[in-house]
């Protein structure tokens, strides 16, 4: 009977679950009138699998404020809502450890997955390798929470991952490839190099470069990306171009794009540099730099995060700095010059009138209040006129240069 139930149940997720974002992956259940947490909590002990699954489903609508007061540092610990909320954590982890139905270990790993914080992550993964059900409803949450939890200091049974990635479904042994680039694991990668260079379908090639979303080496890039930007495949080479700056030999990436600009169209190039155009290191920095003197033309998101970030004030001393240098280079030339005055005065014209209204009405109260001071102190007429115009200029953005 049980048997039964669970094939039902997996009939009715397939159905109910195909929707375009895993994110929204759902289950089918009902709500029960007037039930809260608690409720639910004092029915994942029935007997009937059905309602212990529920249970779980109602539950998992309310993860958010459950984990809020669980992981609360400065939270009563002895309080009805945090017990709640604890005990709940405890009975679900202990089900998906010890159930043998397909539904209510699905259901819990995804309640575990909405539920945990950071300092749990490594106490999940080792719960994860506890469970012995591969169906695939539950190797799909394993997946999903294993995506969550893992980055590349994980201790973790490699032996999971690799029977994960040799699953007979097609979506579990491809979505598997995404755990291998969370943990960064170099002997998976190469089996996975030698996998890419005999695939001959489009998506298969795709879905294995996702194994080295962040932090491939630059012989990955050597052996697989230089020959695929050559190529004439434009999704592969467009999604190559979105993880360059994602190696960890950046400088030789770096290097690569300043040796062989001439040799990239306009169009791949803008890709290319469009990771990089927040300056968050110093190669991003030397990036730029070269390919503006070698006649590289920035497009208009280019010149707005110029601008705006020039206007921060909580932004890194390092970063800072690099922005102005590379702003200062942007305007020695003519016609980039142009495109940053533009693009400027499109960012000032942009704020909302009543706004700018309500802004000169303080900044004029303000600079009132400044000549009032300065005649108490018997400042010079000339010299506190001057002095207006210069801060008000500054205030009010009128010179472009007044951010640096």
């Amino acid at each position: 009977m049980n048997k039964r139930i669970n094939i039902f149940f997996l009939f009715v997720l397939l159905i109910f679950s195909c929707k375009t974002n895993k994110e929204k992956f759902s289950y089918p259940f009902i709500s029960i009138p007037e039930f809260k947490s608690k409720d639910y909590y004092d029915l994942l002990t029935d007997k009937n699998s059905e309602v212990v699954y529920n249970s779980i489903c109602n539950l998992i609508n309310n993860t958010a404020d459950l984990s809020k007061i669980y992981y609360d540092e400065s939270g009563d610990k002895a309080s009805e809502e945090y017990l709640l909320s604890s005990n709940i954590y405890e009975k679900i982890k202990n089900l998906s450890a010890k159930s043998n139905n397909i539904m209510i270990i699905s259901s819990c790993l995804k309640f575990l997955n909405d539920f945990i914080h950071k300092k749990d992550y490594q106490d999940t993964i080792t719960l994860i390798e506890k469970i012995k059900n591969n169906s695939f409803t539950v190797n799909y949450e394993k997946i999903n929470l294993l995506a969550k939890v893992l980055n590349s200091e994980s201790k973790i049974n490699k032996r999971i991952i690799i029977d994960l990635m040799n699953d007979r479904s097609w979506i579990i042994s491809r979505n598997a490839y995404l755990l291998i680039n969370s943990i960064e694991e170099e002997e998976l990668r190469k089996t996975l190099i030698k996998k890419y260079k005999k695939a001959k379908k489009e998506e298969e090639k795709l879905l294995i470069l996702t194994a080295f979303k962040n932090n491939f080496s630059y012989d990955f890039f050597e052996d697989i990306i230089l020959n695929e930007i050559k190529g004439e495949n434009q999704k592969i080479k467009d999604y190559l171009f979105g993880i360059f700056s994602n190696c960890k030999d950046k400088e030789k990436i770096i290097q690569y794009i300043i040796n062989n600009y001439d040799a990239i169209n306009s169009e791949d190039m803008v890709k290319i540099v469009a990771n990089y155009k927040y300056l968050t290191n110093n190669q991003s920095l030397v990036l730029f730099i070269n390919i503006i003197n070698k006649g590289f033309e920035p497009d208009k998101v280019f010149y707005e995060t110029l601008i705006n970030k020039s206007d921060s004030v909580n932004e890194d001393k390092d970063y800072m700095a690099n922005l102005k240098i590379l702003t200062d280079e942007v305007k020695k030339t003519s016609k980039l010059r142009v495109n940053y005055d533009l693009a400027y005065k499109e960012i000032k014209n942009a704020l909302n009138p009543l706004f700018i209204k309500e802004y000169d009405k303080i900044l004029n109260e303000y600079l009132n209040k400044f000549e009032k001071t300065a005649i108490h102190y018997n400042i010079e007429k000339k010299f506190i006129n001057e002095y207006k115009e210069l801060l008000g200029e500054y205030l009010k953005g009128d010179k472009l240069d007044s951010n640096f």
